[in-house]
């Protein structure tokens, strides 16, 4: 059995007992800076409901997590997003979390974007995201 086929396999599993619809919304951003407030206007781009497994923050010693944890990139109250498959990362993006309506929106941590590959093609990828207080876009 190819390794990409395998991945994708053991991922399914995971996903089925612990997968929820995540709001993914994406957005242009617009700087103006002609006024004396540098103002910022998002447009929204588009929407879709995607499935992916959120888990809480967390770090063994020594992994990725718990080294940007000790460096103060990462939260313990942000969340790691796997999503399967391949997807358009551009712009500005917000995460809603919650179904059949999200409750709670995450914003994307600069850098915070992680793709797995086999033999050339994207298995899965791995996301961090952080609170975004409501009522705020970003």
């Amino acid at each position: 059995m190819p390794i990409a086929t395998l991945l994708e396999a053991g991922l399914a599993i995971l996903n089925k007992e612990s997968q929820q619809p995540i709001l993914f919304k994406r957005f242009s951003q617009t700087f103006n800076t002609g006024s004396y407030d540098d103002e910022t206007t998002y447009t929204i781009l588009g929407s879709e409901f995607i499935s992916g497994t959120v888990f809480p923050m967390g770090g063994k010693q020594g992994s990725e997590e718990s080294a940007l944890l000790e460096q103060g990139k990462l939260l313990t109250r942000d969340k790691i997003l796997f999503i399967p498959g391949s997807h358009t990362f551009s712009g500005a993006l917000l995460f809603g979390l919650g179904s059949p309506s999200p409750t709670d929106y995450y914003t994307l941590i600069p850098d915070g974007i992680r793709s797995y590959s086999a033999n050339g093609s994207i298995i899965y990828s791995k996301i961090w995201i952080r609170y975004s207080i409501a009522g705020s876009l970003f």
